[in-house]
């Protein structure tokens, strides 16, 4: 249930997170070592440890708000 707070590159772990806020997916993701995990995701079971590569504005997510912003 906790939310990844940054964007970054699993370096140990699995986990199974639910990404449907940026990309729609219906159905969760696994990831495990080497994959990219995105902020606003959320870990729905398992445990990940995170390689910190973005935070805050430079996040994926960020970005999306920001153009949404700019459209309006």
């Amino acid at each position: 249930g906790e939310s990844v707070p940054v964007d970054g590159k699993i370096v140990s772990g699995f986990a199974a997170i639910d990404q449907h806020m940026l990309t729609g997916e219906s159905q969760p993701s696994e990831k495990s070592a080497g994959d990219s995990v995105f902020a606003c995701t959320v870990v729905l079971t398992g445990s990940i440890h995170v390689q910190v590569e973005k935070t805050g504005e430079e996040t994926a997510s960020a970005r999306i708000g920001q153009i949404l912003n700019n459209t309006v």
